[in-house]
C-alpha cells in the first residue's frame, strides 16, 4: 500500500523539497484560484461527514500550516489533498480506516463523502448483525454516515425494528439498500414494523426485499405510500405473503418506478381480472424499464389480456420477465408475437412456461390441447437477449430479431428445429431439452444449422437428449463450445479453425471424438470426477496448433489415440489401461505418461516416438509390456531427463545408459533382479517395491549422483554404495538387509528404517565423512553398540541423531560426536547407559520409553545440556542426581519408581545454569533436594502426591506451581503457587 502511495507522489515530494520563494507561492495560489480543476471542486465542495461534530482525531481545529513552514522530514503527512484523494481511491475500506491514523490531514481526506458513498462489502470487519453495522458506522463517522448504497452482509442477524430505526438515523441519505437472503438458521425475515421504520429514510430509491416472507400486504403498502415519489427499484421475489392487489397498487402508486420484480410469489400471480384492473387504472409508472411478474392460471386463456397491460410501457420497457406463461395453442403464440412487436425498445425478454402437467384443465379446455405441436414467432428490431423456459411440444420457434445477440432455450421437451434470422447472434445456450433430429437426410441437422451462423461465437449444450451426432464444419465461426451431460451423444466431429475453447464432460455415451481445430488452446475432456462410471470414449483424434496441455485421466476406455499438436507440452495417458494404438506427433512435447499392457513396444516404436516427439524430457511408463532392451533404447534419448517405470513385469536386468538422465525411479517391478546405471548427469536414483532386487549399486557409474533411495526391497541383503557426490541415503523396509558398506564422502543425511537384520553400517576408507549432520535409525533391531560406534566414529560432525526401537543397544559410547545438538532415544528396550561427549554445549537430550535405563548421576551420561527430557523410564529407582551447572532445563515425567531427585551444586568456578524444572506423574517421588543454587528455579510439580517440601541449602530458592501434590496441600485440579527458600 505504501509503495503505491510512494509511486503516485514521487513528483509531489520532489517539488516540496525545493525551498519556495514568496513570489512562487503567490503565483501558485493565483493559478489555483483562477483555474480550479474538477478534482479540487469535488474535494472542497463535498462536505466532510458530521458537520456538527469534530471529524479529526483531535478535539480542536488547528490552523493549516503554510508551505514555507512545512517540516520537510514529514512529507507524507502534508501530501496535497488532491493527490492524496486520488491515491485513496485505490484502497479498500479497512485500509481507509487504518490510514487515517497517519495525520489529521490524512484522517480528514480519508473521510470524504465520495470515498464512502457505497458500502457493498464488509470484508475485513467483524460484522454479524445489524447492530454491528450501526455501531461500525457510528464509530467511523461520529454521526451521520455519507453512505448512499448499502448491502448488508449475508450473515447479518438481528434484523429488528429498533435496529432499522438506528440505521435510518445514521444513514439518513441512504438511496439503495440490499437485505441479506432470509433463512431459518441465521438471518430471520423482517416484518412490517421494520418496513415502517425503514420508510423514515425519505431518500430511499432502491430496495431489495427478496426472500423475506414475513412481509405482508399491509407493511409493503405502507412502505410504498410513504416513498411513492422516490422509489425507483423494488424487488420482492420469494415474498409469498404478498398478494396480487399489492402488486397492482405498487405499479400504480409509485410515480418514478423503473424496476419491479415479484417472481416466485404464489399469491401475487396476476389473473385475468387483475390484468383488467391494471389496464383500467390511470397512467402511472410510465418510466418502468424492467418488469418481472407472475401470471395466473386464466391469464393466458384469452388473447389481448397481457398485451393490453404492457402497451402502456411500449416505449420505456427494456427488460420483461413473464413467469407462468401457458403456451397451449396458437392464440398465445400470437399474443407473444404482438407483445414483442409493440414493445419497441425491449432488449431482454424472459418467458417461463408452466408445465402442461401442472395446468388445472378447465371444463372449456379440450384434452387434445396438451398434445398439440405449438410454435412461437418472436419478431423485434430491439431485443438483444431471449430466454425461453419450459416450452413443451415447441415444434419450431422462429426468431426474426436483427439485434439479438444471446439466445437461451431451456426445458424444451420436443424441439424439432429452430428458424433463426438473427444476423447478430453471438451466444446460443440449450439446457435440459430434448432435440428431435430430422430423419430426412436432405434437411440440415438442427445443431449443424445453428453452428454455421456467421456471427455465432459461443455454443453451450447442457443436459440435452436426442443429440447422437454433432458435426461442426470448417465454415463455422464459433470460438467456445461446451457439451455437458449429453447422454445420447455418441459421435463428435469438430472441424473448426476458429475454436479456441472446448469443454466436454459427463457425456457418458461418447465413443468417437474427431477434433481438428488449429486455434484450439484450452481443452477440457472429462475433467470432472464421475463416481458411477467412467467415460465410454473409445477413439480420439485431435489436431491443434495451439494446445499445450492435455489430460485424459478419466478416459479409461480409450483404445486408439492419435494426437497431432505441435505445441503440446504434456500428455497424461497413464489411466488408459486398454490402450492399443498410440500415434503422437507433438514436436514440443516434454512430459509424457503412458499406461496399458496392450501396446506393443519395440525398437521401431521407440524410434518413431523419438522422431515425432524429439523433446521429451520426462517419461512415465506404467503397466506396459516393455523389456530390458527397449528400456535401454529409451534411456539413450538425448533429451530424456526423468524416467519413471512402474508395474512392468518383463523387466529383469535393466541397463540404463543416458547422458542426459537426471532422475530414475523404478517401482513395483516384481521380477527385476539387477540394474546397471551409467550416467554422469544422474542425480536421483530410487527403487521401490522391487521384491527380487539384489544389489542395484554394484555396476553404478554416476559421477553426480546425490540422492539414493531403496524402499521395500525384500531380497536386498548387502549394499556396496560408492559415490563422490552422494548427499542423501534412504533405506526403508528392507528386511533382509544385513550389511552396508558406503564410500560417500559428501553424505549429509542418512536414514535407515525397518531394516530388522541390519548389524553393521560402515563407511569405507580412512577419510572421515565430515558433511554428515543428520542420522536417523528406526526399528533396526539387531544393530549393536559396536555397529553404532563404528558408524559414529567416521562422522564427527553429526548434529542430529534419532534412534528409535533399536532394541540391541545397551551402552553405546558416542563420545566422538563433539558437535551434537540433538539426540533422542525412543523405545529402545535394552538401552541401559549411553555415554555422550564431555563438552557438549547447547544440546537437547531426550530419553523416552526406555525401560532399562539406569543411572544415579546424569553427569555419567553427559556433563552439559541445554534441555534434558526423561519420560517413562521405569528402571529409574530410588535416587537420581543432576548437576546444576550442567543443565538449563529439565523435564522428568512418568518415572513411577523414582523416589528422590538431587540437584547438587556446581563445582568451584562454575555458575548454576538450571532455570526451569518440570516433574510430572512421578507418584513415588518423596523428596527434592537443591544445594547451593544461586538463582531461583521456576518449577512445575504435577501429580506427585507423596512429594514433600523441597530440601534447600542456602541460598537456594524455588518458585513452584503445583497441582495434584497432596503432601504439599494441593489436591485435585487446584493450582497453587508457592516459594521455597
Amino acid at each position: 500500500m505504501l509503495s503505491t502511495i510512494h509511486r503516485a507522489n514521487m513528483d509531489i515530494t520532489t517539488v516540496i523539497e525545493r525551498q519556495p520563494t514568496a513570489q512562487n507561492i503567490q503565483s501558485l495560489k493565483r493559478r489555483r484560484d483562477e483555474s480550479p480543476n474538477q478534482l479540487s471542486l469535488i474535494l472542497h465542495n463535498s462536505p466532510i461527514v458530521n458537520n456538527n461534530n469534530n471529524t479529526s482525531p483531535s478535539n480542536e481545529m488547528r490552523p493549516t500550516k503554510k508551505l514555507r513552514r512545512i517540516n520537510y522530514a514529514n512529507k507524507w503527512a502534508w501530501m496535497p489533498r488532491e493527490a492524496l484523494f486520488v491515491t485513496l481511491q485505490f484502497l479498500t475500506k479497512p485500509e481507509l480506516i487504518k490510514i487515517g491514523a497517519v495525520s489529521r490531514h490524512w484522517y480528514t481526506t480519508s473521510r470524504v463523502n465520495v470515498l464512502w458513498s457505497n458500502l457493498h462489502s464488509f470484508t475485513g470487519f467483524k460484522v454479524s448483525s445489524l447492530n454491528d453495522v450501526c455501531e461500525f458506522l457510528e464509530t467511523v463517522f461520529k454521526g451521520h454516515a455519507p453512505v448512499l448504497e448499502l448491502t448488508l452482509p449475508k450473515n447479518c442477524a438481528a434484523l429488528s425494528p429498533y435496529e432499522f430505526r438506528r440505521l435510518s438515523d445514521v444513514c439518513c441519505h441512504l438511496s439503495e439498500l440490499n437485505l441479506p437472503v432470509a433463512n431459518s438458521e441465521t438471518v430471520q425475515s423482517i416484518n412490517d414494523e421494520c418496513l415502517k421504520e425503514l420508510s423514515r429514510v425519505k431518500t430511499l430509491r432502491m430496495v431489495n426485499l427478496s426472500t423475506h416472507q414475513a412481509i405482508t400486504d399491509e407493511g409493503l403498502q405502507y412502505f410504498v405510500n410513504q416513498l411513492k415519489d422516490t422509489l425507483t427499484h423494488i424487488n420482492i421475489d420469494h415474498c409469498r405473503s404478498i398478494s396480487a392487489s399489492t402488486v397492482i397498487k405498487t405499479l400504480t402508486t409509485c410515480n418514478r418506478l423503473e424496476s419491479f420484480s415479484a417472481l416466485f410469489c404464489a399469491n401475487a400471480a396476476l389473473t385475468k381480472s387483475d390484468l383488467i384492473k391494471l389496464r383500467d387504472v390511470s397512467d402511472s409508472s410510465l418510466r418502468l424499464s424492467s418488469l418481472s411478474i407472475e401470471l395466473g392460471e386464466d391469464a393466458c386463456e384469452q388473447s389481448g389480456n397481457i398485451q393490453n397491460v404492457l402497451k402502456r410501457y411500449q416505449r420505456s420497457l427494456r427488460s420483461l420477465h413473464l413467469r407462468g406463461w401457458r403456451h397451449i395453442g396458437p392464440v398465445m403464440s400470437d399474443e407473444l408475437t404482438n407483445i414483442c412487436q409493440q414493445l419497441i425498445n425491449l432488449q431482454k425478454l424472459t418467458v417461463s412456461c408452466t408445465s402442461l402437467s401442472e395446468i388445472n384443465t378447465a371444463p372449456n379446455t379440450t384434452a387434445n390441447i396438451q398434445h398439440q405441436n405449438a410454435t412461437v414467432l418472436i419478431e423485434s428490431d430491439s431485443i438483444k437477449e431471449i430466454l425461453l423456459n419450459r416450452f413443451e411440444n415447441l415444434h419450431k420457434p422462429i426468431f426474426k430479431c436483427s439485434q439479438l445477440s444471446k439466445l437461451h432455450l431451456e426445458g424444451m421437451t420436443s424441439l424439432h428445429d429452430v428458424s433463426l434470422e438473427t444476423p447478430q447472434l453471438q451466444e446460443f445456450i440449450l439446457r435440459s431439452s430434448r432435440i428431435i433430429m430430422a430423419t430426412n437426410d436432405s434437411q440440415p441437422q438442427f445443431m449443424h444449422k445453428i453452428s454455421t451462423l456467421h456471427s455465432l461465437r459461443i455454443i453451450e449444450v447442457f443436459d440435452c437428449g436426442g443429440l447422437s451426432t454433432l458435426k461442426i464444419t470448417p465454415s463455422s465461426n464459433i470460438t467456445h463450445l461446451t457439451l455437458f451431460m449429453c447422454n445420447d451423444l455418441e459421435s463428435l466431429f469438430i472441424h473448426c479453425d476458429r475454436l479456441t475453447f472446448l469443454n466436454i464432460d459427463a457425456c457418458q455415451q461418447l465413443k468417437i471424438a474427431n477434433i481438428k481445430c488449429s486455434e484450439l488452446s484450452d481443452m477440457k475432456l472429462f475433467s470432472l470426477p464421475q463416481p458411477m462410471q467412467s467415460s465410454s470414449l473409445d477413439e480420439l483424434y485431435l489436431y491443434s496448433d495451439q494446445l499445450k496441455n492435455l489430460s485424459l485421466l478419466r478416459c479409461a476406455n480409450l483404445t486408439k489415440v492419435q494426437i497431432d499438436c505441435i505445441k503440446l507440452n504434456s500428455i497424461n495417458l497413464n489411466e488408459c489401461k486398454v490402450l492399443r494404438n498410440v500415434n503422437l506427433n507433438c514436436g514440443d512435447l516434454e512430459k509424457l505418461a503412458l499406461g496399458g499392457p496392450h501396446i506393443e513396444w519395440n525398437d521401431r516404436m521407440v524410434r518413431d516416438l523419438n522422431f515425432k516427439c524429439p523433446n521429451i524430457n520426462m517419461l512415465s511408463l506404467s503397466h506396459v509390456s516393455i523389456d530390458d532392451q527397449v528400456l535401454e533404447s529409451i534411456s539413450r534419448w538425448s533429451t530424456l531427463k526423468a524416467l519413471v517405470v512402474s508395474n512392468c513385469e518383463n523387466l529383469m536386468h535393466v541397463n540404463l545408459r543416458g547422458d542426459a538422465l537426471k532422475g530414475v525411479q523404478l517401482m513395483d517391478c516384481n521380477h527385476l533382479k539387477s540394474t546397471s546405471v551409467q550416467s554422469d548427469a544422474l542425480q536421483k536414483l530410487i527403487f521401490r517395491n522391487c521384491a527380487r532386487l539384489e544389489d542395484p549399486f554394484r555396476e553404478m557409474k554416476c559421477a553426480n549422483l546425490q540422492h539414493v533411495e531403496a524402499q521395500n526391497c525384500t531380497f536386498l541383503s548387502n549394499v556396496n554404495l560408492r559415490g563422490e557426490s552422494v548427499q542423501q541415503v534412504f533405506f526403508n523396509h528392507c528386511p533382509q538387509l544385513n550389511r552396508m558398506m558406503m564410500a560417500v564422502p559428501r553424505i549429509s543425511k542418512l536414514k535407515i528404517t525397518e531394516c530388522a537384520q541390519l548389524e553393521s553400517c560402515e563407511f569405507m576408507g580412512p577419510i572421515p565423512h565430515l558433511n554428515l549432520v543428520e542420522i536417523s535409525l528406526e526399528k533396526c533391531i539387531k544393530l549393536s553398540d559396536v555397529g553404532l560406534q563404528r558408524l559414529m566414529s567416521m562422522t564427527p560432525n553429526v548434529r542430529t541423531c534419532h534412534i528409535k526401537q533399536c532394541h540391541s543397544l545397551q551402552k553405546p559410547n558416542l563420545k566422538t560426536l563433539a558437535h551434537l545438538q540433538m539426540i533422542d532415544f525412543l523405545e529402545c528396550a535394552r538401552l541401559n547407559h549411553p555415554v555422550l561427549h564431555d563438552r557438549l554445549r547447547g544440546c537437547t537430550i531426550s530419553l523416552k520409553a526406555c525401560p532399562s535405563l539406569q543411572f544415579t548421576d546424569f553427569s555419567q551420561i553427559a556433563h552439559f545440556a541445554d534441555f534434558v527430557e526423561i519420560v517413562n523410564c521405569e528402571s529409574l529407582v530410588n535416587r537420581v542426581g543432576f548437576r546444576l551447572s550442567g543443565i538449563k532445563r529439565l523435564n522428568l515425567a512418568l518415572c513411577h519408581r523414582l523416589v528422590q531427585v538431587d540437584l547438587y551444586g556446581a563445582p568451584q568456578g562454575e555458575q548454576s545454569r538450571l532455570e526451569k524444572l518440570l516433574i510430572a506423574h512421578c507418584r513415588q517421588l518423596v523428596n527434592l533436594t537443591v544445594n547451593s543454587n544461586t538463582r531461583p528455579i521456576i518449577t512445575q510439580l504435577k501429580d506427585c502426591p507423596k512429594l514433600g517440601a523441597p530440601t534447600l541449602a542456602p541460598p537456594a530458592k524455588i518458585i513452584a506451581c503445583m497441582m495434584g501434590c497432596r503432601a504439599l496441600g494441593c489436591e485435585g485440579g487446584n493450582i497453587i503457587e508457592r516459594t521455597f527458600e
